[in-house]
């Protein structure tokens, strides 16, 4: 029995029924176990293992595992074997059908609630009724080995042996995506026919691609190409004029005012030029804001007494 710790991780348990609980083949409605039973009794009859596994040429198993893989990603990577070594089923002649989990004691019978391998819609949530027939699920097995004949896609297991895909089955209603295996002898009706083995796929996604992943819808390129308005196209025939300056320019600032020899603009203002005579302005004598004294008068720029 191979197991993993982890929420949401299925473990890869046998699922055998019979012995301890009360299954025989008279009891129609056995107790349900995800564990291991013992057949010291004799009541189920079915020896021997079963397991999922992958193609060897083409991957698919998420847990890395060359001998029992339980976690896979899309649904067609999902195979069954025959059984490893000496634990291999008898040969005879078997059906498989992957259910829902809790669906063994009856869901292996196709048209049964909880059959995601049938043609018959269920009432669990991607139940489509998109499987086959058993009869296209019916292989037999001849020293450990499966032979099939039917139309699921066959490949081989790392280990060289021969194996045939689950798929087509439908979508599990589990929100781990925990599916079960059920091998049962041709013409089962009581799950004492049967053994049992949960994998686990990965979840579609509503792009088509499957949790932990991201894809890229490759037969449509990406458009890299940038809008822009048609409508209304610049006139690039035509240079602009250059020689004419735009009438945003401010017009150039005027030359600064220059005074002619005792002369001065005392009173900061351009317009009324060089307004004051430094040689007898009592008020600005000899420079602007130089102010003769009462009884003085401006001569030549100087203050004067005047005479008395």
């Amino acid at each position: 029995m191979e197991g993993r710790n982890g929420s949401g991780v299925c473990f890869g348990i046998l699922l055998l029924l019979g012995g301890a609980t009360g299954c025989d083949r008279g009891d129609a409605t056995p107790a349900r176990t995800n564990s291991v039973q013992d057949d010291d009794a004799g009541q189920c009859g079915l020896s021997g293992a079963v397991f999922t596994t992958f193609d060897a040429t083409q991957g698919g198993c998420v847990d890395n595992s060359p001998v029992d893989c339980n976690n896979y990603e899309p649904k067609p990577d999902v195979y069954v074997s025959g059984g490893p070594g000496p634990s291999a089923l008898p040969d005879g002649s078997y059906f498989f059908a992957v259910l829902t989990p809790g669906s063994q004691n009856t869901g292996f019978i196709d048209g049964a609630e909880g059959n995601l391998s049938d043609t018959t819609a269920g009432g669990t949530t991607g139940d489509l009724g998109s499987g086959d027939a058993v009869a296209n699920r019916t292989f037999t097995t001849v020293g450990g080995s499966i032979v099939y004949g039917g139309t699921h896609v066959k490949g081989t297991s790392p280990q060289g042996e021969p194996i045939v895909q689950l798929f087509p089955f439908d979508d599990t209603d589990n929100p781990d995506g925990v599916c079960i295996l059920a091998i049962c002898q041709s013409g089962a009706t009581s799950p004492c026919d049967c053994k049992f083995d949960e994998f686990k796929v990965q979840k579609a996604q509503p792009d088509g691609g499957v949790d932990g992943g991201i894809t890229q819808d490759l037969a449509t390129p990406l458009d890299l190409t940038i809008p822009q308005d048609l409508t209304s196209p610049q006139d690039l025939t035509t240079p602009p004029d250059l020689t004419t300056p735009p009438d945003a320019c401010p017009p150039p600032p005027d030359p600064p005012l220059v005074c002619p020899p005792w002369t001065a603009n005392c009173d900061g203002n351009p317009d009324n030029g060089c307004e004051v005579d430094l040689d007898s302005d009592p008020t600005n004598c000899g420079a602007c804001g130089h102010l003769c004294a009462c009884g003085s008068r401006c001569v030549e720029g100087q203050c004067v007494a005047m005479p008395i």
